[in-house]
């Protein structure tokens, strides 16, 4: 058996093939190419094979602007949809101790039926909300938690933008009620059944598409008994804040 070397060897990898990404935008991008034009290429280790190293620094940074016109792209595309959701959860970027304090970032998504766009952000505010979904060539439905970012955005725009509300989110407030105040378990459950029917009437709604996704047979019927439900639910949660006083808290 031979021994390991005892000088450093360098292992370059081969060339990755030509495998590139055409858009309708005048973008392509290739892998050989983008790898070599940032530096990304070829990864080479220093010591013995198998002990690895990551590619060369700023690499990632310089490969940034080359995805520019792409994201620019899944944006415009983005924009021509009715329904969106929204979202925004923290993350650590380490890359931010070169210009900030922190290292706390914001890792905002963007879905519509057929993209998936992200942003990371140092901000959590709604100038932030306001660049994802202001440039909307229409009124969009806004699927989005209840965070004050999108309230606001909904007002600095409240012809284009209409929110909608997670149903996830409001039925987890009335599981965290019946957990956390027992005296509130019974009504806290009859809400969370309440939700509990509309996902129900939901699923047999959508159950009533068609392989490509458009109303089928029994689909209107299921739409009417769907919407007949939610009214009823809201008129409900209409007539139990009536009974609050107005000292109530919200």
């Amino acid at each position: 058996m031979d021994a390991c070397p005892a000088r450093a060897l360098r292992v370059p990898a081969p060339v990755p093939p030509h495998r590139g990404l055409a858009t309708g935008h005048g973008l392509a991008i290739s892998a050989g190419a983008l790898a070599r034009g940032t530096g990304l290429w070829p990864p080479a280790w220093g010591g013995h094979p198998g002990r690895g190293r990551w590619p060369r620094a700023g690499a990632a940074r310089r490969a940034l602007p080359l995805f520019e016109p792409l994201w620019d792209a899944v944006l415009d595309h983005q924009n021509e949809a009715r329904l969106r959701h929204a979202d925004e959860t923290s993350r650590r970027i380490q890359a931010l101790r070169e210009i900030r304090k922190s290292r706390r970032a914001w890792l905002w998504t963007s879905v519509s039926h057929n993209a998936l766009l992200f942003h990371v952000h140092h901000s959590r505010s709604a100038e932030v909300a306001e660049k994802l979904f202001s440039g909307a060539a229409g009124p969009v439905y806004l699927v989005c938690d209840r965070y004050s970012a999108y309230k606001k955005l909904a007002r600095l725009l409240p012809a284009l933008v209409i929110l909608c509300f997670c149903w996830a989110h409001a039925r987890r407030d009335f599981l965290k009620c019946a957990a956390g105040r027992p005296q509130l378990a019974k009504w806290s459950d009859e809400w969370i059944d309440r939700i509990a029917e509309i996902y129900r009437l939901n699923a047999v709604r959508l159950g009533c598409l068609d392989a490509g996704g458009f109303p089928a047979a029994g689909f209107e019927a299921a739409q009417a008994e769907l919407e007949s439900a939610v009214a009823a639910l809201f008129a409900e949660a209409e007539r139990q804040l009536g009974t609050l006083s107005k000292t109530a808290a919200q």
